[in-house]
Formats: structure tokens, C-alpha cells, sequence
């Protein structure tokens, strides 16, 4: 069989195994989308209303009258086409699949129903030209390699004008998320109690999400999101688009997908984190900040293909190259999976031999012990009184020939957890579970928690006393003085007196002359910590505040009270630009007030048994602002600026997202992880074959050793002169033969 008919198999018994759990039952839901809420979500934001999907919304738009025949294809169960029938897009329908077992369930679904089913693998196989009115795509594009044959069918198929409606996924190849949809994914998930971490595509419970390696993939399901980042691309050369509408899944997808079962959607607030979530990805990505991974587009046939043959022939070389490396990860994960296979069976052999040395030594020990007291008489004490053992008590005597061997130690293998959540989510944390203990100033908690600001001696000017409590309590500084800005000028304190200086800047503009006796005041490597007033637009807040506060739990909505925030003229690039001289920024950072007004009266009332659930969900709100202050899309209440003193680079700069990547990069770089994990288990190998010899000797030894003492037990229980000649004779022929040996 050639490797295209393997993967081929592969991925139609892969999916054709998913399909008989979910009509089985037997499936937790472990999809972002495979739930109600999230389906609501998804229709509201493509449709504009929740009840309506987005087949639904097409049919109102561009199908003013029923088309006579339909193709869905990589179409699974058969849903979309009883849906597109039961709505009246379609008279008829056709749909075509990988997976066997899924058409059988789609073939006997659709009993009745002008429906019918063929398998078909698009990557290889051309479909009837003229035929159809409309093709629908829901969530089968992103699996095909060989992209532009598919979608060059797929334009012969259609009738002049006809339609071509997606449902697709179009983020980052094989579920490769970047960095900063990482980075804000891992912070929520850290938020979350643990009986909410059960992952059930996993089967155990998982404390962070992780990305999947590529091999893994390619040995499962080798078609997931092959193309997807650059498949619309080439859907534009042989389609006009009429309109795009994205329904997000960048955070939801990478958050819910394993977990989803978790959630009680009947439970308030189970739903309103998920409805948090979903919001604030919403806002992020109409802040362009993050870009949408699923988006549902309409296209119409162009009469004729954009663009040259040669982008055909370069389209049709990727995807060969695409399938090559794919052979190659497929190859070296097998070898890899074998190797691991191998040293963990030679590390049961030697964890066996090794418990066998320790039982077969505590036998000769016990038996070594047994001898020593048979070994009475005139004759043995003579022998130990020449050996230099006098008339001392009776000694234990080891066995001729013994010699200890240290077995090489087989380290255990531990699959150690690292946090990897930011210092951002554990100051918030902490600053939430620290609510109504006196711990009320967020900026304080995220000094210490997040910038690592500890211990020292401080100075504030310009900050009320209760600042200086709360520094003195979280532990930020260990002593505090504090004074009036007029005393800072005044030359009134002594040189490097202070570790830290605290400088509140909301009704000062004097700031180049404190910038110099602030360096004076601070000694070398010295923090400046300074805040003044949040700078922001006007009407920017109410909007996305409101938003957020809508998501919220209905017994929590009496205590949201948002208002429009006016603009400030605060902001801190004067005295930046003053404190260059002599400081470098480290950290910037804006903070809100909202969050932290309403968690903290909503927090001491949450009815008894919901304590655990209302932290995670006043965590993830405090959170929704920070990013939302942090990336510019509220304006801050108070910003606070770290400085170090001494002149350097600024190392103050938000995660950004990665550039698109190339899959054929990517799969490279994964080629090169897999040689590499190929040479540390051949490595290993070695060890474990040196560490496997050793144990053999070490328990041949013992073996030898318990043989000559059990022969020795049998001589001592003989009566007579007979007994210590036989001893005797032994007892060379032993030395002799341990002398042979060596």
C-alpha cells in the first residue's frame, strides 16, 4: 500500500471512529464548539442573533430562492445537510466524505431525505463538472494538503455563478498557537479551581494547556489544519468573496477544547466565565490584537482562474513537499516510539536484576550469619586467631572472592511541572484572595508579585499613609519613610540612603528637578517607582466595561455600575523623558479601577459553596482589564512606571503575537526535534546497556557468593575432623578459581 493510500486510511479510520462515539454517546465533549452556549456565542456574533446558525444566515442573505442541488463536503454525520434541507437552502444534496464510518451513520440518518452519500477523497479524486448550485465547507478545507487540485474541482463542480459558503478554521497551522494566544490562554487556565482541570482528551488532569506536537498529530489525524493559514488564498484565486464574517474560537478553542465537560451550562456561573472568555476575545480581536481563528465566508465562481499556471505548479510542489515531510515525522516518530519502547523494557530489566541482586544478597547475608555460628571448636578459633581475629566475639565473615559493585544509577524519569503562567496572573491571584485581609492596593501586589520588588528600605512622597501600610504588609519594603514632595527638593536626606523610592506624580510638574534628587536619594541599582494619572480616550471604556459586565452573573449585575470615563491629560512621557538621564525604564503598566470597586463588594457575598467559582471568575474580570488597559484598549485609572537606576536599554515591552508562519517551516522544525530526541534515546540505550551489564555481574556475584555459602552450611553440619578438611579444601579451590577469574 503507498504512503498516500496509508494516510489515507489513517485519517478515515480516524474519523470514522469519532463520529460512532458521538452518535454513540460515549464522547465527553471536548470540542470548543460542541456546546450550546458557545454555539449561541458563534451565532451571535455571525448571524447577529443567537437562535439563527450560520446556514440559517446565509439563506436570508444570498438564497432568495431554494437552490435544486447541494454539495457538503467533508460532511461527517450528514448535519449540515438535513440542516441545509430542513431551512430550505437546498431541494437535494450530496455529500462526500473521507471516513467510511461516518457515511453510515450519515446514510442512515438521512433516511428519507433527498440526501445522498458517496466517499470521496479530495485530495486525489475529481467530481462532476457543472453539477452543483452551492458548496458548502464546514470545518473540511483546513484538512485537505493538496489545495489547489481540491479547490480547482471544487470550482468545476459548481454552475456559472454558483456559490461556495465555509465554516472553516484559518489560525495557525496544525494548532500551533503563538505566543501571546498562549500566553493569555495559559494565564485564564491558571485561574481555574482544579476539579475544573480534568482534560478529557487526555484522560487525566492537566494544569496548563499545551499545544500538541506535530508528530503527534501527523500520526493520528495527519490532515488537521495542514493548510490552514494559507488555504484562502488560493480560494480567492478561483472565487469572488462576498462577505466575511469571524466568529473568534483564538482563545475559546485553546481554553475549552478538553475541558468543555467540565462546565454546567444550567449553572450561572459556569456561564458566565465561558461568556467572559468569549467576550473578551471579541474585544481583542475588533482591537486588532488578536486576529480570528474560524471565519465563515460566502464566494461566487469567477469565471476563470486568477493568476498563472506557475502558481499552480508551485501550489501542487509545496504540497508535495508537505506530504514528503510528513513521511519523514511519520518515520522518525516510529523509530522514536520504538527506541523509547526499547530502553523502558532494558530499564525493567535492570530495576528486575536489581531486585533480584538485593533479594539473592539478603539470602547470603542471613545464611553468611547462620555459618558464622556453626563455626564453632578449637580448630576455627584458631583459624580466626591467625586471620587476627583473636578470641574476640564471633565475627561475621564475608565470602571468599566478594567484591561490592555499585550498580550505575538508572535516574527516574519525572515529568516535572513548570509554571507557566505569567507574574501578571499570580499577582492577581494572590490580590484576589487577599480581598477584605487588608490587602485592597492591586499596584502594591503586582510590585512584588510580578516585578519581584522585596524587602528594602523605602521612601514615598506624595502617597497617602495607607500605601505605606499595605507596602509594609505584602512584604513590598521592609521600613517606610514618608514625605511631601517639597522635602525631596529640599537636600533635607543624606546620599544613597534608600533602596526604593516611591513618587507619586498626579499633581506634579516638576519633574526634571526630582529626577535629580531622586538619584541622589537611591543607591546604586536603586528602583524608582513612580504613578500619576491614567491617559486615555474618551468613550473608549463605557463600551468594552459594559460588555464585560453584561457576561457577568446575574446577582453580580445590582453591584456593576459603569460610567463613561473622561479623558485625562495625565500620563507619565514628560518625566520619562526627564528620568532618561539618570534611570532606565524596566516597567510600564496601567491599572484600572473598576474590577478591583466591584470584586471587592461582590467577594464577601457569595453564598456559601460558590467561594471557589467567584474567585476564578473576579480573577478572570481583574485579568479582562489589566490586558485590555495593557494593550491600549481602556484607558488606565493610575499608570505606574518602574525604573532602575543607571542608564540602559528599556526592557519594557508587551507579548506581541508571532508573524504567520510556514507550515513546511514548521514540520522542518519538527523533523529536527525528532532526530534529536532519536540521538539522546540512542544515548540512552548505551547507558542503559552498560548499566544492564552491571547488574548482571553484580547479581552473578551474589549468585556465586550464596552458592559457596550454602555448600558451606552443608559441610559445617557434619560431624567430625571431616568436616574442617572439606571447609579447608573448599575453601582453596575457591581462592584458585577467584584467582582464574581475575
Amino acid at each position: 500500500m503507498s504512503r498516500e493510500s496509508i494516510r489515507r486510511e489513517r485519517t478515515g479510520a480516524w474519523w470514522s471512529a469519532q463520529a460512532r462515539k458521538r452518535v454513540a454517546g460515549s464522547a465527553a465533549r471536548t470540542d470548543w464548539s460542541s456546546s450550546p452556549l458557545v454555539d449561541s456565542i458563534i451565532n451571535r456574533r455571525v448571524a447577529g442573533v443567537e437562535t439563527r446558525n450560520w446556514l440559517g444566515w446565509l439563506r436570508e442573505n444570498y438564497i432568495k430562492e431554494t437552490l435544486d442541488l447541494g454539495l457538503s463536503i467533508g460532511c461527517g454525520t450528514g448535519l449540515l445537510e438535513r440542516d441545509a434541507i430542513e431551512q430550505g437552502l437546498c431541494r437535494q444534496m450530496v455529500g462526500i466524505d473521507i471516513a467510511e464510518g461516518a457515511l453510515e451513520i450519515a446514510r442512515r440518518k438521512g433516511e428519507g431525505l433527498p440526501v445522498t452519500y458517496e466517499r470521496v477523497d479530495l485530495e486525489c479524486e475529481t467530481l462532476p463538472p457543472d453539477k452543483f448550485d452551492i458548496v458548502f465547507s464546514a470545518g473540511a478545507l483546513h484538512h485537505i494538503n493538496r489545495f489547489d487540485f481540491c479547490v480547482e474541482q471544487l470550482h468545476a463542480c459548481l454552475k456559472e455563478d454558483g456559490l461556495l459558503g465555509l465554516s472553516e478554521y484559518t489560525g495557525p497551522y496544525r494548532w500551533q498557537w503563538g505566543p501571546l494566544q498562549m500566553k493569555l490562554v495559559f494565564d485564564m487556565y491558571s485561574f481555574l479551581p482544579p476539579s475544573y482541570l480534568y482534560n478529557y482528551s487526555l484522560g487525566g488532569r492537566v494544569l496548563y494547556p499545551q499545544r500538541q506536537p506535530i508528530s503527534s498529530m501527523v500520526m493520528d489525524d495527519p490532515s488537521e489544519s495542514v493548510r490552514s493559514e494559507d488555504m484562502l488564498e488560493v480560494v480567492e484565486r478561483y472565487f469572488e468573496r462576498l462577505e466575511r464574517s469571524e466568529f473568534g474560537g483564538t482563545l475559546l478553542n485553546p481554553f475549552l477544547s478538553g475541558i468543555l465537560e467540565n462546565f454546567d451550562e444550567d449553572d450561572d456561573f459556569d456561564v458566565s466565565l465561558i461568556s467572559l472568555v468569549a467576550e473578551f476575545e471579541e474585544l481583542l480581536i475588533e482591537g486588532g490584537i488578536l486576529s480570528s481563528d474560524f471565519v465563515v465566508d460566502v464566494y461566487r465562481r469567477r469565471p476563470s482562474l486568477v493568476g498563472s499556471e506557475e502558481i499552480k505548479r508551485l501550489d501542487l510542489g509545496r504540497s508535495d513537499e508537505i506530504a514528503r515531510q510528513e513521511r519523514v515525522i511519520e518515520e522518525s516518530a516510529e523509530r522514536l516510539c520504538a527506541l523509547r519502547t526499547a530502553n523502558e523494557t532494558f530499564r525493567k530489566r535492570i530495576a528486575d536484576t536489581a531486585q533480584g541482586a538485593l533479594e539473592e544478597g539478603a539470602k547470603a547475608a542471613r545464611l553468611q550469619v547462620e555459618n558464622s555460628r556453626l563455626k564453632k571448636g578449637a580448630l576455627f578459633r584458631a583459624a580466626r586467631f591467625a586471620r587476627g581475629a583473636g578470641k574476640g566475639p564471633v565475627t561475621v565473615e564475608t565470602a571468599p572472592c566478594v567484591t561490592p559493585v555499585q550498580s550505575p544509577q538508572v535516574p527516574a524519569v519525572i515529568d516535572g511541572y513548570r509554571s507557566l503562567t505569567s507574574a501578571e496572573s499570580t499577582a492577581i491571584k494572590n490580590h484576589v484572595a487577599g480581598i477584605g485581609r487588608g490587602n485592597g492596593i492591586f499596584w502594591l501586589g503586582w510590585l512584588r508579585d510580578a516585578v519581584g520588588v522585596r524587602g528594602g528600605k523605602a521612601l514615598m512622597a506624595g502617597l497617602e499613609p495607607g500605601c505605606a501600610e499595605v507596602a509594609l504588609l505584602q512584604g513590598v519594603c521592609r521600613s517606610v519613610d514618608l514625605v511631601n514632595e517639597r522635602a525631596l527638593t529640599s537636600g533635607a536626606f543624606p546620599s544613597a540612603r534608600y533602596d526604593i523610592v516611591f513618587l507619586d506624580m498626579s499633581a506634579s510638574t516638576e519633574g526634571r528637578a526630582l529626577v535629580a534628587s531622586v538619584a541622589r536619594l537611591l543607591g546604586d541599582k536603586g528602583i524608582l517607582i513612580v504613578t500619576g494619572h491614567g491617559k486615555g480616550k474618551q468613550g473608549v471604556s463605557a463600551g468594552a466595561l459594559d460588555r464585560l459586565t453584561s457576561r457577568l452573573p446575574r446577582d453580580w449585575s445590582r453591584f456593576a455600575r459603569v460610567g463613561s470615563m473622561p479623558p485625562s491629560e495625565g500620563g507619565l512621557d514628560e518625566f520619562d523623558a526627564a528620568a532618561s538621564v539618570e534611570f532606565t525604564l524596566e516597567r510600564a503598566r496601567g491599572f484600572g479601577s473598576w474590577a478591583n470597586l466591584l470584586v471587592s463588594e461582590i467577594l464577601p457575598q457569595v453564598i456559601e459553596g460558590k467561594e471557589s467559582m467567584a474567585s476564578t471568575l473576579a480573577s478572570i474580570l481583574f485579568y479582562c482589564e489589566s490586558i485590555l488597559i495593557e494593550y491600549g484598549l481602556l484607558p488606565p485609572t493610575l499608570e505606574l512606571h518602574v525604573y532602575r537606576k543607571g542608564v540602559g536599554p528599556s526592557r519594557c515591552r508587551p507579548v506581541q503575537d508571532s508573524p504567520p508562519r510556514d507550515i513546511v517551516m514548521l514540520q522542518e522544525r519538527e523533523i529536527d526535534r525528532l532526530k534529536k530526541l532519536e540521538r539522546e534515546e540512542e544515548r540512552e540505550r548505551a547507558r542503559l546497556e552498560i548499566a544492564l551489564i552491571a547488574e548482571t555481574e553484580n547479581i552473578d556475584r551474589v549468585a556465586a557468593d550464596l552458592d559457596w555459602l550454602m555448600m558451606e552450611r552443608r559441610l559445617l553440619e557434619k560431624r567430625g575432623l571431616s568436616r574442617y578438611l572439606s571447609i579447608f579444601l573448599a575453601r582453596r579451590r575457591k581462592m584458585k578459581s577467584c584467582r582464574r577469574g581475575l
